[in-house]
Formats: C-alpha cells, sequence, structure tokens
C-alpha cells in the first residue's frame, strides 16, 4: 500500500506539499477533498506517474518520493516498484476514450475462439517467471564477487592506512573507495603490476618523505595583524582635532561648565527626570524651580548631545584599533627563517606599543574634551614614523612566512608522490595476490548475462502485451459494460455498440449519439474503467485504485449510483483513493468509508479509512469540520470561523479564506436575497441594515483580489497590506450575517460548534 508522500519538487502546485502537515499515513480506504485549483487534480496526476511509471508530459522535470508498504521509498527517477495501480482521471479518459467520435479502444478481454494463444500466453508467462528468475539467480552471483571485490579495497586501503601511521598522512580517510580509485588509475597505465611493488628498502626510502619531522606545514599568514592605512590614520586625526575644537553654542551654566564632573552627574539626572516625568527633585523631593528643566535643557541642547555621542562614536572605533602583540611561532618554521622572523617580531610588537600607545593618546583627549566639552583643546599632532615602522617590519615578518610557504610547498609535492607510490605498492601487490583482474572479470560477464536476460525479460513482455491485445474480445466485455451503464443512469437508452472497423459506436435510442452529456461521458468512463482493471483475469485484491473526481458533472441522482457503483466495484481492493471537489458526493462517500472504522477491532486497531483536504497544494488531514459537517455551507461556515480569533493570515490562506467566504455569502444569498445576485447581494443588504460602507468595501477587494486565483500578480504592491485585513475581513463578514439574520447566525455558531467558544459579535 501507498503510505504517504515524502518529496514534491516542479510539480506544479504540489511543489507546496509539506509532509509533516499529514498526520495520517495513507489507509486502506482514503478520501482527499479540494476544490478546483487546490492541488486535488495534481495528486491524481502523481499517482498516475506511479502507474505508468514515467512522468507526465507537463511536470516531465518532477522529482517526487512516495513511501508504500512492500517497496519502500518509490522515487520518480527510478520508479522502483512493482504495485498493481489504476487511476481513473481525466488523463485515463483522454488515453482510453475518444468520445468526440463516439469510439473507445477495445476492452480487453479473454475470448473462448483463441484457446491456442491463450495457451502461448500463459507460455510466455511462464519463460518471464524463469527469466526474472534467472536475472535473480545473476544478482545473487553479482553480489558475491561484488563483495570479494570491495573486501580486497578495504583490506588494500587499511594496509596502506597502517603503513602510514606516524606520517603526514595519519589522518587521510582510507576505505574501498579510495582504493578502487587508486586501482583504476594503475589499469588506465601502460606498466605491468609487478612495476609498481616497492622493495622493503624502496618503502622505507618513501616513507622517509611522508614523516612528520621532515616536513614543516604552511602557515596561514591571515592571523596576523593587517597594516596601517597611513592615509585612514590621517583622516583620524583630523576628525579628532576637528572635535575637541568644536565650540557649542549654549546657554550656558556656568557652575556645570567650569565642573565637568558635576555638569556629568547632571546631565544624568537631568534624562532620569524626563524618563520618570518628574516633578520633584528625585535627591531631595521639593518642588523643582520654575524653569529648571527649561535652562538645563538650553544647557544640554542638541549641538551638545552630538558633540558627545560623535565623541563617544570615534573614541569606539579607536578602540577597535588596538592591537594584540603577535605570538612567537619560529618552532613552525624552517631554521633557516627562524633568525630574520624573530628580529622582526620584536621590532614588530615594539612598534604595536606605540601604535597602541597612539591610540590610547587619542582616546584620553577625546574623553577629556567628552568630560568638559565647552572647553577647546590642543591639537594632536600624527607620530607618522610610529606607523611607518609597524608597517615596514610587519611586512619582514609576512614576507618571512611567504617564503616559508614556498619551501613547505616544495616538501609537500615531494611528500605527495612518496604517498602515490606506497599507494600504487600495496594495491598493486594484493591485485596480484588475490587475482583482482579475474575477480573484475566475473563481474563484466555476469553485467553481459544480467544485459542479455534483461533484453529476453522486455522482449517477452513485449509479446505478453501484443497477444494480451488480441485476445480481448468484445461480446461478453460490451453486454456487462451496457448492463452496468443502464444500472448506472438510471435507463437504458445509450448503448454501446461493436462496429466492425473495430471500436464502439455510441447509440441513443439506436440512433447514433451525437450529444453526449458531461455525466453521461464520465458514466462511461467510469463503467468502462472497472472493466479494464479486471482484465486477463487480473485480481483486485492486488490493485490500488485510485479515482479522481469521478462524478464531476453528474446531477443527485447519480452521485447516489455512482457512490453504490464505486463501493461495489472496489470490494476487495488492496488500496482505494477517491478525490473529489463535489461536497455531496464526499458526503456519501465519507459515510461509506466511515462505517469501515465501526467495525469490531481484530488484529489491528480497526481504522480502515482516512480523510484527507487538499489547499494550495497542500494535503493534509480533514479535521472535523469536513469530517463531521453535513452540508459545504457548514463545512465552509466552520472553516471561516476557525480565523476569528487569528493575530494573522498567511497569503496562502487568504486564498483559501477567500474562496471559502464566497461561497458561503453566495449560499447564504440564494436563502436571503430575492435576487439571488450572489455575494454582493448579501453586502448590499446589510448595507440596508445598517452594515458600514467602509466594512463593505474591505469585503468587496478582498475576495475579488483572493478568490479564485492561487497567485498574486507581481505588480501589486498591497499584498502585505491585505494580508493585514484577512482577520478584519473575517470579522465583517460574521457580523454581516449575524445583522442580517442573527437567530441564523447563532444556530450555525451552534451547529458548528462554536456556541461557547466565540463571543457574539457586537453590531
Amino acid at each position: 500500500m501507498i503510505q504517504k508522500v515524502t518529496k514534491i519538487k516542479d510539480f506544479g502546485i504540489l511543489d507546496n506539499h509539506k509532509p509533516d502537515m499529514v498526520t495520517k499515513p495513507f489507509n486502506v480506504f482514503n478520501l482527499i477533498y479540494g476544490w478546483n485549483g487546490s492541488g486535488k487534480t495534481t495528486l491524481g496526476r502523481l499517482l498516475r506517474c506511479l502507474e505508468n511509471k514515467k512522468n507526465h508530459s507537463e511536470f516531465a522535470e518532477a522529482d517526487f518520493v512516495v513511501e508504500s508498504v512492500t517497496n519502500g521509498k518509490i522515487d520518480s527517477k527510478t520508479y522502483n516498484h512493482n504495485l498493481e495501480i489504476k487511476v481513473f482521471n481525466q488523463d485515463f479518459i483522454k488515453d482510453n476514450l475518444d468520445l468526440f467520435d463516439a469510439t473507445t479502444k477495445p476492452i480487453l478481454f479473454i475470448s473462448k475462439t483463441k484457446i491456442d494463444e491463450k495457451k502461448l500466453l500463459d507460455k510466455h508467462k511462464n519463460d518471464l517467471k524463469t527469466s526474472e528468475l534467472e536475472i535473480i539467480k545473476i544478482d545473487k552471483d553479482l553480489g558475491v564477487y561484488n563483495k570479494k571485490a570491495d573486501d580486497f579495497h578495504k583490506d588494500a586501503a587499511k594496509s596502506i592506512k597502517d603503513f602510514l601511521l606516524g606520517t603526514i598522512y595519519a589522518t587521510v580517510h582510507y576505505n574501498k573507495s579510495l582504493s578502487a580509485n587508486i586501482w583504476k588509475v594503475i589499469l588506465l597505465q601502460p606498466e605491468i603490476l609487478e612495476s609498481y611493488v616497492l622493495t622493503e628498502e624502496e618503502l622505507t626510502t618513501q616513507k622517509s618523505y611522508t614523516l612528520i619531522d621532515s616536513e614543516k606545514a604552511e602557515i596561514d599568514p591571515s592571523t596576523l595583524p593587517v597594516a596601517i592605512d597611513i592615509d585612514k590614520i590621517a583622516e583620524i586625526y583630523s576628525e579628532v582635532n576637528g572635535l575637541i575644537a568644536t565650540s557649542i553654542s549654549a546657554k550656558v551654566i556656568e557652575r556645570l561648565k567650569d565642573n565637568p564632573d558635576m555638569g556629568e552627574w547632571v546631565a544624568t539626572g537631568l534624562t532620569l527626570h524626563k524618563i520618570h516625568e518628574s516633578d520633584n527633585c528625585e535627591f531631595c523631593g521639593q518642588t523643582l524651580p520654575e524653569n529648571c528643566i527649561a535652562n538645563l535643557e538650553a544647557h544640554y541642547n542638541k549641538e551638545y548631545q552630538e558633540l558627545i555621542g560623535n565623541i563617544t562614536e570615534l573614541a569606539t572605533k579607536l578602540l577597535q584599533g588596538i592591537r594584540t602583540e603577535i605570538v612567537n611561532q619560529s618552532h613552525l618554521l624552517f631554521q633557516t627563517f627562524t633568525e630574520r622572523y624573530n628580529n622582526s617580531l620584536t621590532e614588530t610588537n615594539k612598534n604595536i606599543q606605540l601604535v597602541n600607545a597612539e591610540i590610547q593618546d587619542l582616546i584620553s583627549v577625546l574623553e577629556l574634551k567628552k568630560s568638559n566639552p565647552f572647553a577647546t583643546l590642543e591639537k594632536v599632532v600624527i607620530e607618522k614614523e610610529v606607523f611607518d615602522n609597524f608597517n615596514a617590519h610587519l611586512k619582514t615578518i609576512v614576507d618571512v612566512i611567504g617564503e616559508h610557504n614556498t619551501t613547505s610547498k616544495a616538501y609537500s609535492d615531494l611528500a605527495e608522490k612518496a604517498k602515490i607510490k606506497i599507494e600504487n605498492h600495496f594495491v598493486s601487490q594484493a591485485a596480484i595476490e588475490k587475482d583482482l583482474k579475474s575477480i573484475e572479470k566475473e563481474i563484466t560477464d555476469n553485467l553481459e548475462l544480467k544485459r542479455t536476460e534483461t533484453t529476453i525479460s522486455h522482449k517477452l513482455k513485449d509479446a505478453i502485451k501484443i497477444l494480451a491485445d488480441d485476445l480481448s474480445t468484445d461480446t461478453l466485455a460490451i453486454a456487462k459494460i451496457n448492463e452496468n451503464l443502464h444500472k448506472f443512469l438510471g435507463r437504458n437508452d445509450i448503448t454501446l455498440h461493436r462496429i466492425e472497423e473495430g471500436g464502439y459506436q455510441l447509440l441513443r435510442n439506436g440512433r447514433v449519439a451525437r450529444n453526449l452529456s458531461e455525466g453521461e461521458k464520465t458514466a462511461i468512463s467510469l463503467i468502462y474503467f472497472f472493466s479494464k482493471i479486471r482484465e486477463n483475469d487480473a485480481e483486485i485484491a492486488n490493485q490500488i485504485i485510485v479515482l479522481d473526481d469521478p462524478i464531476s458533472s453528474f446531477d443527485s441522482n447519480h452521485l447516489f449510483n455512482a457512490s453504490s457503483f464505486i463501493k461495489k466495484s472496489t470490494q476487495g481492493a488492496k488500496q482505494i483513493f477517491v478525490l473529489t471537489h463535489n461536497f455531496w458526493f464526499f458526503k456519501q462517500v465519507r459515510d461509506w468509508m466511515k462505517d469501515k472504522n465501526k467495525r469490531p477491532k481484530q488484529e489491528d486497531d480497526g481504522i480502515k479509512a482516512n480523510f484527507y483536504v487538499t489547499k494550495s497544494g497542500l494535503i493534509q488531514d480533514a479535521d472535523k469540520t469536513l469530517t463531521e459537517t453535513h452540508s459545504e455551507y457548514q463545512f465552509v461556515f466552520s472553516s471561516i470561523l476557525k480565523y476569528q480569533n487569528s493575530e494573522t493570515i498567511s497569503m496562502s490562506e487568504s486564498f483559501n479564506l477567500a474562496n471559502s467566504i464566497r461561497r458561503m455569502l453566495e449560499a447564504f444569498s440564494s436563502f436571503k436575497t430575492a435576487s439571488n445576485g450572489g455575494f454582493n447581494a448579501v453586502l448590499q443588504l446589510g448595507i440596508n441594515k445598517g452594515f458600514d460602507q467602509q466594512q463593505k468595501e474591505r469585503i468587496y477587494y478582498f475576495l475579488n483580489k483572493y478568490s479564485h486565483l492561487d497567485r498574486i500578480e507581481s505588480f501589486d504592491n498591497t499584498i502585505e497590506t491585505l494580508l493585514e485585513e484577512g482577520v478584519n475581513v473575517v470579522n465583517d463578514v460574521l457580523m454581516v450575517i449575524k445583522l442580517i439574520d442573527e437567530d441564523h447566525y447563532k444556530s450555525m455558531l451552534k451547529a458548528c460548534g462554536y456556541e461557547d467558544k466565540l463571543t457574539y459579535l457586537e453590531v
């Protein structure tokens, strides 16, 4: 059985599908409800891809995964399954019926007059089983030799890894894949295998190049401090001098100006008094003197605040320029570079101290200005030599490390060549001892045998298909189809009649039927479908049956007949999926399937039927608003009530919500307005009863913007505003219904189980 869809990509609206939104795996009986454009039809097409074992032409690049009980994960790249899936949908009708010409493809059925062909068909089926068993045997032999090859490469890889312990390659992850790649390279070379095998002395020599002490690793120069941009330093000095020379135009309070520490204290107090809206002094509790706050604000004006902020910001930036002294890493260098490195490091660290001192001096000057912003300080002069010296000595260190890395790389190349010789030695030596070439020849021979046997199998399958087509007999099948069609439609005026040229003529009251209704077309297609799935003694117990909108255009009488016919025709099937957009048909099938869950528990939990809903490409478990309601009006009413207390509504929810509101208002209009003028007539009736015009326009715009659409046009820039309006629209709609018919509104709350959960809206 199919359990769930775990991945969908490039399959139309189903790209929105999120597996975690479906909590119930598919059951024996599965009923899926969804309006047009919700993804229901696309889901049916996905299941038909499983039947045909190829992607639908409209979704050629689709990538999806379906999980099943017996086949595990089935993906759209390989379609690796043996499930018998039969899908009835518009694609099936298109592939099997040409109702415009009133003909069908022959219905396959085995004829009593073609016994010899039936025996040949049975022989081909037995030969096919024998061929498939032979393929299984070959696969088993392939498994044995593939394991030998795998074990060889595992052992060879371990030998290499063990030999290179204590070398710079000790951490290399040697595995069977790496050994196999080494072997492939060896086979491409003209030399014989024996030429790659080294003596003990040669092995020791090659290993010496890979020992840890024989090589120094490259050093990452990015850990060093960066050079100082002299032009940027000059700009910083200029910015500092600009700030410390800044004069403030303000109503100066001399005592605060002359006592900077007191000025800072009062500035903080002023801020606290504003925050707490204090009328009394928070220090002594007395009433603040008149104009006290105003005078202080004049002292600490905007110019004053901006200066303090600029000083603080620049001081913070300067702090980020403080450099940490470089840690001595001379032990990582080749000996020839250590002296130059140490000398340059000492000088660089001295200059780092001088650079940091210069930066600290600038910070101190800024702090002095900050503590007494009314004072004008002396200009600071850049010590350019300090920064130039730092850059010069730092460059020497960078150059030394660069020379070291160049030397290190040369050592690495030598070690890499030694590593390759060691790898080739162990793989070649083992290949000679274990005759790896013979093992690989067995693999190649068995692959060729499998290709040959697979070709035989495919030819048998083609022959079986041709014989099965030839063995179709129409007399009994046509009689049964006509019998079912007459029962289904409740009349016998439509009949299928076989013509000499092949195919069938559709007759109405003995004459060619030229204007079949959509209901009649669908009825014939459905009956033909159920006849076809029983061809060639097929067992329905092995089949997964999928029915997508099998009653798309039937009247209410046909809905009942369709439900009864489907119930009878699918009896005993392995698994059933019914997808529909018709609520009344959904209700009939739902009630039939729910009876499956009422049977006494046996070996399992007794639950055989599950219910789902599709919305904007999302496949979700159906909740009680769908499984318990008795009309579509109640269903959409309940769906809308869910959003009354929502804080926000997403874009996809807005589409579903708008369609639900439109359906509810149109249904409400059918029995509340004489003109049956749709949702606008209800809104106008609300206006007549005192509903607000602005609220009416909000509902009208929301419905026209979102309902019957699956996307927003790219040039629309009102999306976010409309999304925010979603909750308001829900309340507006419920309010207008309550305003027009309060008794009806309250009865619907009760019917939907919201009587005690929602507060009645106040009009």
